[in-house]
C-alpha cells in the first residue's frame, strides 16, 4: 500500500536549490521507493539521529521518517554536507 510523502524541515527548499538533473532523480527515488516501501529501501541511522533514515541517490542523501504511513522528508542534501546539520 502506497505511503504518503510529505516534505518536512527544510527539505522543500533544499529540492528547490539543487540542479534540475539532481531533482528528477530524487523526484523519481521519492515516487519509486519511498512511496512505495520506505522501511525497505532507506537505511535507520544510529545515536543522535535514532528513528531517522537516509536514502541514498547517487551523491545526495534523502533523510527521512515514518511515521504510520506517512513518510516525512526533513533533509536532501550531498553526502559531503548530509548528518551535519540534521
Amino acid at each position: 500500500m502506497p505511503c504518503k510523502v510529505r516534505l518536512g524541515g527544510k527539505a522543500d527548499k533544499d529540492l528547490a536549490a539543487m540542479p534540475s538533473a539532481a531533482r528528477k532523480q530524487i523526484l523519481r527515488a521519492i515516487h519509486d521507493r519511498l512511496a512505495v516501501a520506505p522501511l525497505d529501501f532507506g537505511k535507520p541511522l544510529r545515536h543522535n539521529l535514532n528513528g531517522m533514515r537516509s536514502l541514498r541517490v547517487g551523491d545526495w542523501r534523502i533523510g527521512y521518517c515514518v511515521e504510520g504511513e506517512t513518510v516525512i522528508i526533513t533533509h536532501i542534501e550531498l553526502r559531503r554536507d548530509a548528518y551535519k546539520g540534521w
